[in-house]
């Protein structure tokens, strides 16, 4: 029997925009628990700066040449509505959180106007998102989201029995961000030359130093260096080897590769604060599965039982090949003292001969793929459905073929940064010149996360001070989430993003000159503007009552402690070990000069604070009730309540049949 999310049984596709709709609900929240302290007048980058004001009444030509040639945002709108900035982000994240709650609780708003309207709402708010909203998972949700949009059933045009009819053709574009995202994450690492990828010792120097562990990263930390390095070789195989199954034509290795991307993204999970961003991963893997793996029955051809058994052996044998190959390569071995050693067999310049031919056959496969699809998709039929059925679905095949076919193409630009001597000619570069015209709405982009491995000399870690006196004594700020006491346990938060704390894990691997917004945080903290303070510092820290008149920021590197090896002493109760490293900003106050000009040049100014008069004295107060529902709790705690209450009313829908 089908799993059911909403009524009736449920398709692979259907599933997708579900998870899709999950994904936006975590997004939104999560993003929306943080507007004031983000971009508020009071807040660290006040969004107001990003829309030029306008005294022009509104006109829908102009509003055009904003959204499309300016920057693609729907601020534009609410600004001609003389609402606010910060008042129209709120009701952006509102409706986004309204739309991605309709789509999860039933089927009838899984549609290409409820995921229109997402994307675009997600899209203007990460337009002025500024350095906050710079980041991977937000721009892969963007691609993820169009294709949610482009391939979602068109309302009243489009019955269930069509969208699963043409499911294959709608997840294709689902399968080709998948393989590129892992491919593209795999093979960046290796062509970064960071030893710490080649000697499979990343991991050991990842858990900690990577932005916001959890607590149960401290644990993995402690097993033996081979558990890492076979966890890393599993993870490398997972995002360079099996991302070419995705093609394979036999179901069961799709599946082996699809139970090898789950087990990684779960890894992930328990071990560190991706937010939403390998959630979303796990919801493209649904590309791999097909309808009948849910348990919809459906005609499938049958096999006997010999070809079944010659599918199987050729499974196992790739399997086998792929272990084989994988220890020759990395030259697995045991030592003397029983260790098992790593020892890669290969090079850099391997590999990027290696991409010079896989990359045209990573474009042919998907070419390839793409065009049985859509033969398949047009030569289908069977005994149940109709002529006029059949004719019927056959303008709606060909839009989502053209889209799927135009998003492959647009895809080569940024996929082709993976090898040098990729040559398309003419071809080539009309594709660049495209993606270059789209490339602001992030409908296709480039991956590759942790191309090198920081921390590997400790984690380093920026700790404000502050203190009534440029002497001190100087008493330590507690971020919410970052590391800080070393007796504070790593926290787990996922899928909330505190976007600050982020921010801070980057600023500390360079200096405050390439950071400007930081001196934006010391400003409001040292103002002691509540909406910051509720954004990053923990309630236990020192002046929340009145600020300091300094602050100042010191760097220190930090280390997971480890269990002791002495089982008759006491283990500590510290989770880190740190170190001061150097001085990282000298002391400032409201007076100090280069503050006042850095803070003036991100568009914070003393009288941020005056109210504004404003129309929508309704809307304000329903808002206003809202954030304060919103703030009388943690982002995570707001994030799970608001995905509860949407599992209930999807329950209680499904109970009386609706």
């Amino acid at each position: 029997m089908a799993y059911d999310i909403g009524s009736g049984q449920v398709h692979v596709h259907n599933l997708f925009l579900w998870g899709i709709a999950v994904i936006y609900l975590f997004a939104f929240a999560s993003l929306y628990h943080q507007l004031p302290g983000l971009y508020g007048e009071n807040g660290v980058l006040p969004a107001s700066k990003e829309i030029n004001p306008s005294e022009a009444p509104f006109d829908f030509s102009r509003f055009r040449y904003q959204f499309m040639d300016v920057k693609p945002t729907l601020l534009w709108l609410t600004q001609a509505l003389k609402m606010d900035t910060g008042m129209g982000m709120d009701v952006l994240a509102m409706l986004g959180i309204l739309l991605a709650s309709s789509a999860i609780i039933t089927r009838l708003a899984r549609n290409m106007l409820v995921f229109g309207a997402l994307w675009v709402l997600y899209l203007s708010l990460y337009t002025v998102g500024n350095v906050f909203l710079w980041f991977q998972w937000d721009a892969l949700l963007m691609e993820a989201g169009f294709v949610a949009f482009i391939f979602a059933p068109i309302p009243l045009l489009m019955p269930s029995r069509m969208q699963a009819k043409l499911s294959r053709l709608s997840m294709w574009p689902v399968k080709w961000l998948f393989f590129r995202l892992m491919l593209m994450s795999g093979i960046l690492k290796l062509q970064s030359g960071c030893q710490t990828w080649w000697k499979l010792t990343a991991l050991h120097h990842h858990y900690e130093s990577q932005c916001i562990p959890t607590f149960l990263a401290w644990y993995i930390h402690q097993l033996p260096p081979w558990f890492d390095a076979l966890t890393l070789l599993h993870a490398l195989l997972t995002e360079v080897v099996l991302p070419f199954f995705f093609f394979a034509p036999s179901k069961g290795l799709r599946k082996f590769a699809w139970y090898n991307q789950v087990i990684l993204q779960v890894g992930i999970i328990i071990t560190g604060n991706y937010n939403f961003f390998n959630l979303l991963t796990i919801v493209l893997s649904l590309s791999l599965l097909e309808d009948r793996d849910l348990g919809h029955i459906s005609h499938y051809r049958t096999y006997s039982r010999f070809q079944s058994f010659l599918t199987s052996v050729f499974n196992w044998a790739v399997v086998a090949v792929l272990l084989v190959a994988t220890g020759y390569f990395y030259n697995i071995q045991y030592d003397e003292k029983k260790v098992i050693k790593f020892k890669a067999r290969f090079t850099e310049t391997d590999v990027n001969r290696m991409m010079d031919i896989a990359w045209p056959i990573s474009v042919g496969l998907g070419f390839l793929s793409l065009v049985s699809v859509l033969l398949s998709t047009f030569t289908h039929s069977d005994s149940t459905e109709s002529a006029f059925s059949k004719l019927y679905r056959t303008p709606f095949a060909g839009f989502y073929g053209l889209m799927a076919l135009s998003l492959f193409s647009l895809s080569l630009s940024p996929f082709s940064s993976l090898t040098q001597s990729s040559r398309l000619g003419n071809i080539g570069k009309t594709i660049r010149q495209y993606h270059a015209q789209v490339e602001k709405f992030n409908i296709v982009n480039g991956y590759g996360l942790f191309r090198r491995m920081t921390g590997v000399e400790g984690r380093p870690e920026i700790i404000f001070e502050g203190s009534d006196s440029a002497l001190g004594p100087w008493k330590e700020y507690e971020f919410l989430y970052k590391p800080g006491s070393v007796d504070r346990a790593p926290p787990f938060i996922v899928p909330h993003q505190p976007r600050l704390d982020w921010q801070m894990w980057f600023a500390a691997l360079s200096d405050q000159q390439r950071n400007p917004w930081v001196y934006s945080v010391v400003y409001r903290l040292l103002q002691g503007k509540p909406e910051v303070i509720r954004l990053a510092i923990d309630p236990a820290s020192p002046f929340r009552a009145k600020p300091p008149k300094f602050i100042r920021g010191r760097l220190y590197k930090y280390w997971f402690t480890l269990k002791s090896s002495n089982k008759t002493s006491v283990a500590s109760k510290n989770w880190w070990k740190r170190r001061f490293d150097s001085e990282w900003m000298a002391p400032v106050s409201l007076t100090d000069e280069n503050l006042l000009s850095v803070v003036t040049q991100q568009g914070l100014t003393r009288e941020s604070t005056k109210k504004k008069k404003t129309n929508f004295v309704v809307l304000r107060n329903i808002l206003k009730k809202a954030r304060e529902s919103a703030d009388s709790v943690s982002a995570p705690v707001f994030i799970w309540s608001l995905f509860m209450v949407n599992v209930v009313f999807h329950r209680t829908l499904k109970a009386i049949h609706l």
